[in-house]
């Protein structure tokens, strides 16, 4: 029997997601058109190849957005019916009968694979080719935290220099003055060393396509940020 205790905690985890919400008709239609299993089966006979210089286009990214956007609706409705699946299962328990309660609960594991399977369903209903929207989804993910891990280092060496210039100009004599200048030589010494690593890398093809990305994922900053904060 289907422990009830894991689909409640597929419910759990789903509903953190954000996932449970509006339930589109049009949602729920395509949601029958097919299982999760002929959407592994379709999305395994899609073939790809990744270009050799590891770059993104405008219209991947684009792809991405788009296949996200939908996926979530599918992934909303697809929750729903997780979640009332679950109560079936939880109510059959309750009444005793341990082969409806066994019934119900694989159905709602049919439920999960259809959350767990919603961008691959979005990607072949926008009609596009699967295993490269998969290549897409990684290296777009990879190039937002890259950018988002960089501005923060960033921002946090700068700021630590800025508070040692700070601590600097409230020095109370001559000896607190060295201390604060010997810590800010070396925070500007580290600095420029990361800068002259990461100038160095640029010569890397790897290192200058996953800029080449983060600059191009940079331009949908704000679009993608809703977008992973609604999957959150």
């Amino acid at each position: 029997m289907i422990s009830r205790l894991f689909i409640l905690a597929s419910c759990l985890f789903l509903a953190s997601c954000g996932w449970f919400g509006a339930k589109p008709k049009e949602a729920a239609t395509a949601l029958d058109e097919k299982s999760s299993l002929q959407v592994l089966k379709e999305a395994d006979k899609d073939e790809y190849e990744a270009p050799e210089d590891g770059r993104l286009t405008v219209a991947q990214v684009q792809m991405y957005m788009k296949v996200q956007q939908r996926a979530l609706v599918l992934a909303q409705v697809a929750a729903r019916r997780l979640e009332e699946q679950s109560e079936k299962a939880e109510a059959a328990e309750k009444e005793g009968s341990k082969t409806e309660s066994a019934w119900e609960g694989m159905k709602a594991l049919g439920k999960v694979g259809d959350v767990l399977t919603a961008d691959l369903r979005a990607a072949q209903e926008l009609g596009y080719n699967t295993a490269e929207y998969t290549w897409v989804k990684g290296e777009v993910l990879k190039a937002y935290g890259s950018s988002s891990f960089e501005n923060a280092s960033g921002s946090f060496q700068t700021q630590a220099l800025h508070q040692l210039e700070q601590a600097k100009s409230q020095a109370k004599n001559a000896e607190e003055q060295k201390f604060f200048d010997e810590q800010i030589a070396n925070a500007q010494k580290a600095i420029a060393e990361e800068q002259a690593a990461e100038a160095a890398k640029e010569k890397d093809p790897k290192v200058r396509a996953l800029r080449h990305n983060m600059k191009l994922v940079g331009k949908h900053k704000a679009e993608l940020d809703a977008i992973l904060q609604k999957e959150k």
